[in-house]
């Protein structure tokens, strides 16, 4: 059995489950729970995790002056104020010259991930030993807001 889901004329869900905002985003899923806010350059910058009834998770996301998203982390309060809503960074991103994403930090800003852009990755053991073909990467000591 295949399930009929009706949209309306903006391409939304229109089952009385999900909300919209003015600009069209969702602000509701009532069918997950979730909730999001955005800021004023319609960008997601709070959401809210109702998966596991009492327990939320709340989450706060910060962009540059371009537009590129920098860092996610944990919120207390659902606000796109930074300063207010309990920002605590649980991830920033290293980001290329062209505004790629090309590493992830925690944090802490130990380094969790690196994307490789275009080129062979390699990467040492405990025992420092090199496995891999060298790439070229771009590799800041510290975040690049």
């Amino acid at each position: 059995m295949t399930a009929t889901i009706p949209y309306n004329a903006n391409n939304q869900i229109s089952d009385g489950l999900h909300t919209y905002d003015a600009a069209g985003d969702i602000t509701v899923d009532a069918t997950t729970g979730n909730q999001y806010l955005y800021d004023p350059e319609g960008r997601v910058c709070a959401a809210y995790n109702g998966a596991i009834p009492g327990v939320p998770l709340m989450t706060g996301y910060l962009y540059d002056a371009e537009g590129v998203r920098v860092a996610k982390g944990s919120i207390t309060t659902m606000s796109c104020d930074s300063t207010a809503n309990g920002f605590q960074i649980t991830q920033n991103y290293v980001l290329g010259p062209s505004g790629e994403e090309l590493s992830m930090l925690d944090g802490n800003n130990n380094w969790q991930r690196i994307n490789n852009i275009g080129g062979s990755i390699g990467v040492t053991n405990a025992n420092n030993v090199f496995r891999g073909t060298p790439a070229t990467y771009y590799a800041p000591t510290t975040p690049q807001w």
